[in-house]
């Protein structure tokens, strides 16, 4: 009786490599009964059965939970199952194996977190009433730690200027220079468009148009930059054009009259 324990019994050791977890296989005398759910579908007369002695090596940082075993070969088939969420270092002997060769152990293991799963095999050799040393190496895998979003997107493609034409571009005090401004949206109505005119000091703007002619007429002479900044309400293109109001005493910077005279038809 006490024989046919010790040939049943299996006691599971993982090793956890980086972790120091090592436990020497123990001697068949001192096992404790193995309880784990377990099936063996062939009849074996004990007196020509030896039993396996298994050792997991297992890669760093994996704490197993359960293990599951299935042997095979010679027409016998035996699994059973382990609970090793509670133990830091286990090993396993498996007995009631009719003495031959050939025979395949595969494993299957998941960890305490549930992220990594574990597969090993070996092949065996079954001797009478001894037990043969199985090293079982599990590949693990991690489950996929990564979310992942969708992304739908679109495109804006910027208004932008077409034409920015002064004539002529210098004139003198009282004198009137005109701009004419024309710009585009390819992929948005022209009736979005943001148009500003300014030289810094004054300036003028208009919305909704494509096309835009302004007026400036001199108010005292000097140098001036006008500069037309265009939006589609998320770009900005600008340009501008260095006009001159000739005449003496002038200053640093020409001062205008803007007038907007005409909001020409969009082309």
């Amino acid at each position: 009786m006490v024989r046919d324990t010790i040939r049943r019994s299996v006691r599971v050791v993982a090793l956890v490599l980086g972790l120091g977890w090592v436990l020497p296989m123990a001697g068949c005398t001192s096992l404790e009964p193995f309880t784990a759910a377990q099936g063996d579908r062939r009849d074996v007369g004990l007196e020509h059965t030896g039993s396996i002695g298994l050792e997991l090596d297992v890669a760093s940082g994996i704490t197993l939970h359960s293990v599951v075993y299935a042997i095979s070969g010679n027409g016998f088939v035996k699994d059973g199952d382990i609970d090793v969420s509670q133990s830091s270092a286990l090993t396993a002997v498996i007995g009631g194996i009719p003495a031959g060769d050939g025979f395949v152990i595969t494993i299957t293991a998941i960890s305490i977190d549930g992220t990594a799963t574990c597969v090993g095999s070996a092949t065996f050799s079954v001797r009478e009433d001894l037990t043969t040393r199985v090293t079982i190496h599990l590949q693990c895998r991690l489950g996929h730690r990564f979310g992942r979003i969708d992304i739908n997107g679109d495109v804006n493609i910027c208004a932008s200027i077409d034409e920015l034409t002064a004539a002529p571009m210098e004139t003198g005090v009282d004198g009137t220079i005109t701009l004419v401004a024309r710009a585009s949206d390819a992929d948005g109505p022209e009736s979005a468009i943001d148009m500003t005119f300014s030289d810094g000091a004054t300036s003028l703007s208009q919305h909704g148009h494509g096309t835009s002619v302004v007026t400036l007429t001199c108010v005292t002479p000097g140098p001036d930059r006008i500069a037309l900044t265009i939006s589609d309400g998320e770009c900005l293109q600008a340009s501008s054009v260095d006009l001159v109001c000739a005449g003496a005493g002038g200053g640093s910077q020409a001062t205008w009259i803007w007038k907007q005279i005409a909001e020409a038809p969009s082309r």
